[in-house]
């Protein structure tokens, strides 16, 4: 029997048999570290230290190079660093060592798919005059929604925006002077140490062949409906400890776990900002998740910083899992404020990120991560030829679903094919790519064949790699424009053999292997493939949080792609897109 306070209730309490709680500061606080731990906790140094014992150092500096050259970086190329970076002498190779044996991953990996668009354009290409900003950041669609609109107004602050629940301030929005908007920024920010114990009772470790003792902290998990688990987390100098069937133990040393941080006071400056020395101002507390904070004033400024807390590495540090026992894998201390990656005002009229690379290779840190590659090349094509802006103009601009990776790749699968071997149905589907705009809209055919024929290919050159990891050896896939640009460079290379077959094959005969498995995939969605209509095989929806389809808004009418400006995608259960527009001018 509900009183008349319950029955007010949302239904997701009453299905839950749940009475809301107090908030509470705390709440805010972990809130905070839940969205750095979806945007922030990357774990790619395992199987990364997996792949390289398995390929060897060659092969994978072959599959796996760290810079694509066809990215267009935040910040733009030729920029100007006019600072001398803060570099610890660097360590000899026998301090620094890296762990070269298989280690099965030891917990699921952050989830992918997350991305944002930000732009701010200048009033120089505006036709009013004035700055525009734009912001789509791209998370987990949900009902009830991740975000809520709202307006604070105090006798300090009149801003608007969105925000977090239980989060005290506008997250992305603008103010009477100022706006201002978010993205991902995807550097690694967090390492993995091997721990040698000194004995089996895991009491006390070895750094530098002197003992210290563990901090042992009881967790308690409460179970509704059941007993009270209880788990004791042993914590390093590194970081906490996780268990490790398979390989030696590991430590977690995480940037979010460090103390310092201020984030709500951060977002109450911004609120309350009027110019772009509020802005850097406010930023100074800003640590995790780390983010491409976009900023605009109706001074005519424009601006962008690349705001984190980041580790200084020496090269390569943290794409592989390092020795805790030795004092000289740790990291060199951070990054100074005034050294982060920011551009206010540049001469080409705009500033951009999509979750993209912050830097060129000419920045003095060295950083690791995980980037986007076709989205913000996009946003800086459009915006570099764009004039006389309006906000018209980038509300098209955010809906676009036009994609690069299609650009890049079609061509050269097309390049590759023989049409003789093709049966009727087979040659429609490859007219229906032919005639293609490359545009990933919501009822047309061509980009459900594209989709189908890249998984396909991509399945056939990398079946090494998948097949170990279908046994559980956890190896890092190959990036898909490295996949494009070896099917470029090289379309006789060995990787495009198949090693379950005896013949040898090319990047030619997979093309074509692959293409008539797209046709085959594609005609269990519609035998006629012109009626064939990429929102029904994408199936975009918003799903309730607590996964109840019937809670849920299904078969949603829209077009776009995880590569394209109008990113939206599907990972399992998860459905990724723009979780809020927004342009201020």
């Amino acid at each position: 029997i509900l009183n008349r306070a319950q029955k007010a209730y949302p239904i997701e309490f009453k299905l839950l048999d749940y009475q809301p709680e107090p908030w509470s500061m705390l709440k805010s606080a972990l809130f905070i570290k839940g969205m750095a731990e979806t945007l922030c906790m990357r774990n790619d140094d395992i199987s990364a230290t997996n792949t390289l014992a398995y390929f060897g150092r060659e092969t994978f500096d072959f599959l796996y190079p760290e810079q694509n050259p066809k990215q267009d970086p935040i910040i733009p190329k030729g920029t100007k660093w006019d600072f001398v970076p803060k570099l610890e002498a660097s360590k000899s190779a026998k301090e620094k060592s890296l762990i070269g044996q298989t280690i099965q991953t030891p917990f699921e990996y952050a989830p992918e798919g997350i991305g944002s668009n930000n732009w701010a354009v200048a009033g120089s290409k505006t036709a009013s005059g004035n700055p525009i900003l734009c912001n789509d950041p791209h998370l987990n669609l949900t009902l009830p929604s991740t975000w809520y609109e709202v307006q604070i107004k105090t006798k300090d602050i009149n801003a608007y925006g969105v925000s977090f629940p239980g989060f005290p301030g506008v997250v992305i929005g603008f103010n009477e002077k100022v706006a201002w908007g978010m993205t991902n920024v995807g550097q690694d920010v967090l390492d993995w140490y091997t721990i040698k114990w000194v004995d089996d009772s895991k009491q006390e470790y070895y750094v530098d062949d002197e003992k210290y003792k563990v901090n042992q902290v009881i967790e308690k998990i409460e179970v509704k409906g059941g007993a009270t688990v209880f788990d004791t987390v042993r914590y390093t100098h590194w970081g906490p400890v996780i268990k490790n069937e398979n390989g030696p133990d590991m430590a977690m040393r995480w940037v979010a776990h460090d103390e310092g941080a201020n984030e709500l006071d951060v977002f109450q400056r911004l609120s309350k900002a009027n110019n772009y020395s509020d802005y850097i101002n406010a930023l100074k507390n800003y640590q995790t998740p780390a983010q491409n904070i976009i900023f605009a004033s109706n001074e005519g400024d424009i601006a962008l910083s690349v705001q984190g807390k980041f580790p200084i590495k020496s090269k390569e540090q943290g794409r592989f899992i390092q020795d805790g026992s030795k004092s000289a894998n740790a990291w060199q201390g951070f990054i100074p404020f005034e050294h982060i990656a920011r551009i206010k005002n540049p001469e080409r009229g705009f500033v951009s990120s999509a979750n993209q690379k912050s830097t060129d290779s000419d920045y003095p840190y060295y950083y690791n991560g995980s980037f986007a590659d076709y989205r913000g090349r996009l946003i800086n094509r459009k915006l570099e030829k764009m004039e006389q802006v309006t906000v018209e103009d980038m509300m098209v601009m955010q809906n676009d679903n036009y994609s690069l990776k299609a650009e890049d790749f079609l061509p050269l699968l097309l390049a590759q094919m023989d049409g003789a071997s093709l049966n009727e149905q087979e040659r429609k589907g490859l007219d229906l790519l032919k005639n293609w705009k490359l545009e990933f809209n919501k009822d047309e055919a061509a980009p459900v064949l594209f989709e189908l024929w890249f998984q396909q290919f991509y399945i056939h050159t990398w079946d090494e790699v998948i097949t170990k990891n279908e046994k559980g050896h956890e190896l890092l896939l190959p990036e898909h424009w490295r996949t494009i640009a070896l099917l470029a460079d090289n379309p006789n290379d060995i990787f495009f053999d198949i090693i379950a077959s005896p013949e040898k094959e090319t990047a030619k005969e997979i093309s074509l292997l692959s293409f008539k498995e797209a046709v085959q995939l594609a005609t269990q969605y519609n035998k006629d493939l012109s009626l064939l209509k990429w929102k029904d095989y994408q199936g975009m929806k918003i799903g309730h949080i607590g996964r109840i389809d019937a809670f849920s808004a299904t078969n949603l009418d829209v077009g776009g792609h995880g590569n394209s400006i109008n990113a939206t995608s599907i990972r399992g259960p998860l459905n990724w897109g723009p979780s809020w527009r927004m342009i201020v001018e």
